[in-house]
C-alpha cells in the first residue's frame, strides 16, 4: 500500500477502517444511542463502516489507489471493480447465455427475470 496524506501526516493503512481509526474519527462523528452522526452534515447510521465510507466524501481521502492510473477510491471493492477496466476481466457470468459482467448485480437481476 502507498502512503497517503491524512490530516497533515503520511498514513499507510488497510483502507477506510484504519484511515479514521484514531481519535480523528471522534472529532468528525458524534456517537449517541448506538448511532454515528456526522458533525459536518445530517448523515446518521448505525454502522461505523458506513460512517467511515461517508466521511471520505468530506475528507476527500481515497486510500485505495490504482497502481496503473491516477484513480483512487474510498472502498477496496471499488478499486477491485476498477481494476477490471485494465485487465478486461469480467468475473460474473450469466448461467443462461454468454454475457459476463464486472459486477454481480446484473447477473442476479437477469436470474430474477427468468
Amino acid at each position: 500500500l502507498r502512503p497517503f496524506p491524512f490530516n497533515g501526516h503520511q498514513v499507510v493503512g488497510e483502507g477506510s477502517l484504519s484511515l479514521l481509526h484514531y481519535e480523528h474519527y471522534h472529532s468528525l462523528v458524534t456517537k449517541k444511542a448506538g448511532l454515528h452522526s456526522c458533525r459536518q452534515c445530517t448523515y446518521v447510521t448505525k454502522f461505523r463502516t458506513n460512517m467511515l465510507r461517508h466521511l471520505c466524501k468530506h475528507t476527500g481521502v481515497r486510500p485505495f489507489q490504482c497502481h496503473l492510473c491516477p484513480a483512487a477510491f474510498c472502498q477496496e471493492s471499488n478499486l477491485t471493480e476498477h481494476m477490471c477496466t485494465h485487465t478486461g476481466e469480467r468475473p460474473f457470468s450469466c448461467d443462461y447465455c454468454s454475457a459476463s459482467f464486472v459486477r454481480k448485480f446484473p447477473v442476479t437481476r437477469k436470474k430474477n427475470k427468468t
